[in-house]
């Protein structure tokens, strides 16, 4: 699932980091740092002249940005298809863009199968978007694996344990979130694990089949835990941390 990495540089150094750690930190400043952030700003960039770069993946030299292309003089309303730059981090020069279908590139990316899947949200509350797929090697888009209308809502995060189980939180429109399970070859919602007035912001998936849900409800906030293959929860109550998690990384 994580990427593959040369130490090669900035981004190559970035490669070696869990997938999530890479993508909380601002893309634009690694781009600046490669040396490239002017030639991504100019080529890319909306209307109001800033891509919003906003997430980070790393396929072996390879560095892949996403640009959400959001209108900062229209409360950020999308402006436009997303759009995935490729960098090459032996010579940090840009080796083209990838438009997106969708509008508005909103969780981190997963790599599978020689796919990076991503999902972009547009226009929250509107059923315009989903988790699409890229291919890497040809660099383009392949459409949607799954659209929002079929999931019941934004996807914010998602995780995929096989060709058969996958894991997603989803917005709706009263911005609440659920946590459900859906096939990706059927594109069937199979049951909801977290639902009600639950706000939660990321899953990650244990190597042992566990997956961990950062649960922010004002309630009771924490950690939840379920098994992937049953989906029951462990534990009868949220692990409490202090204060409401936001990010999950498992060091390896």
């Amino acid at each position: 699932m994580g990427p593959s990495s040369t130490d090669r540089g900035v981004a190559g150094r970035l490669g070696k980091l869990p997938m999530r750690i890479a993508s909380v930190l601002a893309a634009s400043l690694v781009v600046a740092a490669l040396g490239c952030q002017g030639s991504v700003r100019r080529s890319f960039a909306d209307d109001d002249g800033v891509p919003e770069m906003s997430g980070l993946a790393i396929v072996d030299s390879v560095l892949f940005v996403t640009l959400q292309r959001l209108d900062r003089n229209d409360l950020f309303a999308p402006n436009g298809n997303g759009v995935v730059v490729a960098i090459d981090t032996d010579t940090d020069a840009v080796l083209g863009a990838i438009s997106l279908v969708g509008e508005n590139p909103f969780s981190r990316t997963v790599l599978r199968n020689g796919q990076l899947l991503l999902s972009t949200v547009g226009t929250f509350t509107e059923r315009d978007g989903g988790i699409e797929a890229i291919d890497v090697v040809e660099r383009q888009s392949l459409g949607f694996v799954v659209t929002e209308e079929e999931l019941g809502g934004d996807v914010t995060d998602f995780v995929v344990v096989s060709d058969e189980i996958a894991f997603a939180v989803v917005s709706g429109d009263d911005f609440r979130n659920r946590v459900i399970e859906f096939s990706p070859t059927t594109r069937e919602v199979k049951r909801t694990l977290v639902g009600g007035s639950s706000f939660v912001s990321q899953l990650q998936l244990t190597e042992t089949g566990e997956l961990y849900v950062a649960d922010r409800s004002f309630a009771t906030p924490g950690l939840r835990v379920f098994d992937v293959r049953s989906g029951a929860e462990f534990g009868e109550s949220p692990l409490e941390l202090g204060l409401p998690p936001f990010d999950i990384t498992f060091l390896r």
